[in-house]
Formats: C-alpha cells, structure tokens, sequence
C-alpha cells in the first residue's frame, strides 16, 4: 500500500517537470490570449478609423455641405400661374393696338399669336408690294402715252390728265372744240395753239387710248391698295387688342386664389413651403 502510494506520487511528480519544460502553451491560455490580441486590434482600429474621419471633417470644413433634399433651384410643385404667365398679365392691350396700327402683325406678335401676326404682316407685306409694282406701272404708262401722243399728234409741253383724255376722243383740236360748241360748253374748249394736236391716223389715236387707260388704271389700283393698307391695320390692330384681352382673361380665370411651392431652403438646406394668398 505504501508502496503504491509513493509510485503515484512520483509519477505526477515527473508530469509536472515536463509540463513546466514544456515550450507549448496550455491549449485553453492560447486560445485565451488570442482573443485578448485580436480585440486589442479591433479597438485600435476602430480609432484609427474615427481619427481619419476627424481629420476628413476638419480638412473639408469649408466646403459647400451637400444638398439633402433638392438640387434644383426651381419649386417641385407649383399650383397657379407660372411665372411666364403672370408676365403676360402685365401686357398691355391697348399697346398691343398701337403696335399693330403702325405695323400689322407687330401686336400679333406682342401677344404671343404669332401666326395671326404673320398672316397680318404677309398681307401688308403683298399689298406694299402691288402698290409699288402698280406705281411702276402707271409711271412708265403715262411717260409712254405722252411719248407717243408727241409723235404722232404734233403734243408739246406739260399738260394736264384731262387734256390727255380729250385728244383721244378727238382726231383735231377743232373737232373738240366744235364738239363743245354744240353742246354750249364753250369754257372746255382749246383757243391756244399750243394745245393743237391732229392724229396721223385713226389707228395711233386708239393705241394712244388704250395706253393711257392702263396707266389710268394702274394709278387707280394704288388708292385701292393703299385703302386695303389702312383697312388692313384697323382689322389687325383690332385683332392684336382683343386676342391679348382675351388671353389674360383666361389666365385670370385659371389663377387660384391659393398658390404654394414646395422647394429647399437656402438658410437649413432642407425642405421649404411656401405659400400666398
């Protein structure tokens, strides 16, 4: 029994010189100690972290903040008039009939009626231009007739529209004057020599005739143009005056009575309402 004893003791003896030898750590220690250093790097870690975002912040300081909630200047809902709108209340009505008195179309145009303004301007531009082509016309009409009444009727000198018209009803200034004689019309006749004229031939008179109708009619066409001209800016200027009336005045009936925007707020960068009455 004694004997067991002391072989017992000497064995766990020699175990606990081994294991104090022993270069290998204890299973559950190392474990132990592993823990310890992995959350050690963990801690620091996390410091080094939060010190880059200290140094992120102070080195960003001055710089604009982003915007949190809108990146657009203008409001995200609108109820009423837009601004477009509201500036063309202020238009005038009665200038936009001044506008178009002095040129068709231009108080179309004031108006935002853009295509009734060109129709207005289109017809004046055609009516200048066959008042013009028609003031050409009578002009190289009358230098002919007179031309060729000199020619061939012995004309000389300035003489007035009517003479012109009686020498083309006539074949000799004696044929005219006796004409105004039977009908007792003595102040119309010719007694000067000056107003002599004689037709070589029957023929020459008529195309004598027929030249100065035309450029007669021509000079006509110009006051019927020039007619259409003023009829043409009373209708236009008219139109211009009642076509922005009328425009406002739906625009007044669209307009509410409340209006809001929604937008950011410069001052918090955040949400901002805004509304009138």
């Amino acid at each position: 029994m004694l004997r067991t004893a002391i072989t017992f003791l000497l064995l766990l003896f020699v175990v606990s010189v081994v294991s104090a030898n022993d270069s290998q750590p204890i299973p559950w220690r190392d474990s132990r100690d592993y823990s310890d250093q992995y959350i050690h790097q963990q801690l620091m870690d996390a410091h080094v972290e939060s010190m880059d975002e200290i140094s992120s912040f102070l080195a960003d300081g001055q710089k604009q903040p982003l915007r949190t909630f809108d990146d657009e200047a203008d409001p995200v809902v609108q109820v009423g008039l837009t601004l477009e709108e509201k500036l063309y209340l202020r238009k005038k009505p009665s200038e936009a009939l001044l506008r178009s008195a002095v040129l068709p179309g231009w108080g179309q145009r004031y108006g935002e009626r853009n295509v009734r303004g060109a129709i207005f301007s289109g017809v004046e531009a055609g009516l200048w231009t066959m008042l013009l082509l028609s003031r050409q016309s009578w002009l190289e009409g009358e230098d002919d007739y007179m031309t060729f009444a000199s020619q061939h009727a012995g004309i000389s000198g300035d003489k007035d529209h009517q003479y012109y018209v009686d020498i083309g009803n006539y074949g000799t200034m004696d044929q005219f004057n006796e004409a105004q004689r039977q009908q007792r019309q003595y102040a119309d006749q010719y007694r000067k020599s000056s107003f002599y004229w004689e037709w070589d031939s029957k023929t020459n008179r008529q195309q004598f005739k027929d030249i100065r109708i035309e450029a007669d009619a021509s000079k006509r066409r110009i006051y019927y143009y020039v007619g259409g001209m003023v009829l043409n800016r009373i209708a236009a200027s008219i139109d211009a005056a009642r076509g922005l009336s009328k425009r406002q005045k739906n625009l007044r009936a669209k307009e509410t009575s409340f209006s809001f925007h929604l937008g950011v707020d410069p001052k918090t960068n955040g949400p901002s309402l805004v509304w009138t009455w």
